[in-house]
């Protein structure tokens, strides 16, 4: 097994890379993988993506926002795998965006794969950086993972959750309604960036719930109102881990990490529904490593599912979701892209009625 720190690569040193590099060097791209690949599925498939991959020089680039602490079990899981060498270009949604487009224009081949949010990757195609791809076996992915472009390989999921000392089983919130009650008013924390909840749950007190949009506009009101603002979902974690406050809507998988540490955090009994955003993983146009890039894809929504539970993530699979016998309603990010502008806009101005967090 290769070292996992001496794969993680700065922007510097894989932009040099990538201009030495030229093209890789035996003329394959996309469609010429799929030619060689149509018609095949299981193991047969599987091994010839695996010679495909040694011909190009056993190598892929990959871009993610993924957690740095789970990028090198990801990376090490599929190297053992195929024996092939990852080179990681880590950064957050807002940074790996710029940067593809930046190299497109330029004619840079840097990234073979990428995996960043929903909705970046929904601008991503809209740039015409992905390559439309759709993963043979998506009938095995919960409804909602599959997308113009790219396909969700796990989900991040939003939940209410407490602090377990502050909040005792009979306070704890029973619906998100609850948490427009005046008693949570400066004990709730909300996140600045979670656009992407506000969308879904209004629209789901709109649409299933049947309230009205002035409706649905008050409880949102009432519940900035009550809020403090934290910019960070780890750092509202631990905030409301130290006691700082004591409910507020969170990734599932940032609490129960928090939790595993000792903090007295919960989000079970779930108050229903749940709301995963998909996480998703798509090809780069004009790959230098095409064969790499359609097996690791292949790979991480089959056996690279099984990685993601162990690093607590909710994956994609049916049969691994995280949160079984659980309400679920994946974000729409499509239609959230659609009017995102207007949407961002709206939640800033709820956030104005809360009030900012300490950072420390």
């Amino acid at each position: 097994m290769r070292s996992a720190g001496a794969l993680l690569v700065v922007a510097a040193t894989l932009l040099a890379v990538t201009a030495c590099g030229g093209s890789s060097d035996n003329g394959v791209g996309f469609e010429d993988v799929f030619a060689s690949i149509h018609g095949l599925s299981g193991e047969e498939r599987r091994a010839k993506l695996v010679e495909l991959a040694q011909e190009e020089g056993a190598e892929l680039s990959w871009y993610t926002s993924m957690g740095g602490d789970d990028v090198p079990t990801v990376v090490d899981a599929f190297e053992d795998a195929f024996d092939l060498d990852v080179a990681v270009y880590r950064a957050n949604s807002e940074a790996i965006v710029p940067r593809l487009l930046e190299e497109a224009k330029a004619g840079f081949r840097g990234a073979d794969v990428v995996r960043v949010q929903g909705l970046a990757m929904i601008n991503l195609n809209d740039e015409g950086i992905l390559v439309d791809y759709a993963y043979p076996h998506r009938s095995s992915l919960i409804e909602g993972s599959a997308a113009d472009g790219w396909t969700a390989d796990s989900f991040s999921t939003f939940a209410v959750s407490w602090n377990t000392e502050l909040v005792p089983e009979s306070e704890r919130p029973k619906s998100w309604e609850a948490l427009a009650d005046p008693r949570w008013k400066g004990r709730l924390a909300i996140e600045a960036g979670d656009v992407n909840w506000y969308a879904a749950l209004r629209t789901y007190w709109v649409e299933e719930e049947g309230k009205s949009e002035e409706e649905a506009d008050r409880l949102f009101e009432a519940i900035a109102g009550n809020a403090f603002v934290v910019r960070g979902h780890t750092l509202l974690a631990q905030l409301m881990a130290a006691g700082e406050f004591a409910v507020g809507p969170n990734y599932r998988s940032t609490v129960d990490r928090t939790a595993q540490d000792g903090a007295p955090l919960a989000w079970t009994p779930a108050v229903e529904p749940l709301f995963p955003e998909p996480q998703g993983v798509g090809l780069v146009q004009d790959a230098k490593h095409p064969a790499a890039a359609i097996l690791f894809i292949d790979w991480l929504l089959s056996d690279g599912q099984e990685i993601l539970l162990e690093l607590a993530r909710d994956p994609a699979r049916k049969d691994l979701v995280a949160t079984p016998n659980t309400e679920l309603r994946v974000i729409d990010v499509a239609a959230i892209a659609a009017d995102q502008k207007a949407l961002t806009e709206r939640y800033d101005r709820l956030l104005r009625l809360g009030r900012e967090a300490e950072s420390g």
